[in-house]
């Protein structure tokens, strides 16, 4: 973990500050079957402890689901908050969203599939997603920024000072609904040194004035509002 304060000399000074945490653990799961609902509603599957997280699934119904770990400080506030993956292989014909719900897991060295908020076999999971969707259409080799809301932000909160667990599923596993392409995609590991996935927290609302004449921007030079904290020195 490492505390953001750096300047930027782009239009004068950019002051950022948060939390950038690196995550422990990243691998993904896979079950496979000739029936899709069979391997999606299983609660055991096979565990790739040495790769990044996958997310999806292909025609072949083999279903991946990827796995994440974060080790937090002590939090007072969570303003914004970030899960940074580095994308590897998109072998995706037809795109699809990823949710992310908190995991429950109890050691990576077994295959506990079913491990998440809401998993339900015969139905669509019914956890609390902790992102309002990011769509691969947006997927890139490079690193990709999935915001948290609410509720994720929420869930990291409740964990500071623990290991917060994110499970990574697509979309169409959450609503078991069984894939026509092949949809999945991949990201490096945390033994990939410089593209280790990580969780930016932001700790403040962030800037909220006018910069170039645009009131609120969405980002400043591409940095996220709410890991500004001022520009130009002013607040």
């Amino acid at each position: 973990m490492k505390t953001i304060l750096v300047i930027l000399l782009l239009f004068g000074s950019i002051l950022i500050y948060g939390n950038d945490v690196t995550g422990t653990t990243s691998y993904y799961m896979r079950d496979q079957d000739a029936t899709y609902t069979t391997a999606r509603d299983n609660i055991s599957a096979s565990n790739n402890s040495s790769s990044g997280p996958w997310a999806g699934q292909n025609t072949d119904f083999n279903v991946y689901r990827g796995y994440l770990e974060f080790p937090l400080p002590a939090l007072a506030s969570v303003a914004s908050c970030y899960l940074y993956v580095y994308g590897k292989e998109n072998n995706s014909t037809t795109d699809f969203d990823i949710a992310l719900f908190t995991g429950s897991w109890s050691s990576t060295a077994v295959t506990e599939w079913d491990q998440f908020d809401g998993w339900t076999a015969g139905s669509a999971h019914t956890g609390t997603d902790l992102t309002d969707g990011w769509n691969t259409s947006n997927f890139t080799i490079g690193w990709t920024a999935i915001e948290l809301n609410a509720d994720g932000r929420a869930a990291v909160l409740a964990a500071a000072e623990t290991t917060i667990k994110i499970a990574m599923i697509s979309g169409e596993d959450v609503s078991r609904s069984e894939p026509t392409n092949d949809e999945y995609v991949s990201f490096e590991s945390i033994s990939t040194s410089g593209k280790e996935p990580f969780l930016r927290i932001g700790v403040s609302a962030g800037f909220t004035g006018t910069v170039l004449g645009i009131d609120e921007p969405a980002n400043i030079n591409g940095v996220s509002k709410a890991t500004v904290k001022n520009v130009n020195g002013v607040e």
